[in-house]
C-alpha cells in the first residue's frame, strides 16, 4: 500500500479496525461496507467510509451530500492533536444513488482506490449490489 506524502494513512489501520468491529456488534443499523481512506484532502485526518443498513431511515439526502461527522481525539481512539476522525457514512440506496450520480465522496472514494490509498476493513458477504457498487468504484 502505497502512502500518499503528508497523509496519516495507513497509521492508523489497527485502530480503525477495532472501531470496525464494534460497529459490527451494533443490531438496529447493521454495518454492511467499511473503508478506511485517503482522500485529497485533510491529509492529517483519518477517514473511514461506511455504508449502514437502515442508517438515515435509508433516505437519500437532496443536496447530493453524504453525511459527514468528526470527532477529536477520545480515550478509545486516540490521535495528534492537530487529527480529525472523519466518519462518512450512508445507506446502501443512497449508496447506490451516489455511485450512478458520482456525488464528491463518491469521487473521494474512486481517487483513493486508485492511489492504492484505500482499504475495504469489512464488507458484507453475498451482497450483490454491495459487490456491483465497489466494482463500479474500483473500475
Amino acid at each position: 500500500m502505497a502512502n500518499c506524502p503528508g497523509s496519516s494513512y495507513p497509521k492508523h489501520r489497527d485502530q480503525l479496525w477495532r472501531l470496525v468491529q464494534q460497529h459490527l456488534e451494533l443490531r438496529d443499523e447493521p454495518l454492511l461496507l467499511a473503508v478506511y481512506y485517503a482522500p485529497e484532502r485533510d491529509l492529517n485526518d483519518v477517514f473511514l467510509f461506511e455504508v449502514i443498513e437502515n442508517f438515515g431511515g435509508n433516505g437519500t439526502d437532496v443536496k447530493h451530500d453524504l453525511f459527514e461527522v468528526t470527532y477529536g481525539s477520545v480515550s478509545a481512539f486516540t490521535l495528534e492533536h492537530d487529527q480529525r476522525l472523519h466518519l462518512v457514512l450512508t445507506n446502501l440506496l443512497e449508496f447506490r444513488v451516489a455511485v450512478q450520480e458520482g456525488w464528491a465522496h463518491i469521487g473521494e472514494l474512486q481517487k483513493a482506490f486508485h492511489g492504492n490509498q484505500a482499504d475495504i476493513l469489512h464488507q458484507q458477504a453475498d451482497n450483490d449490489l454491495l459487490d456491483e457498487l465497489l466494482e463500479k468504484i474500483r473500475e
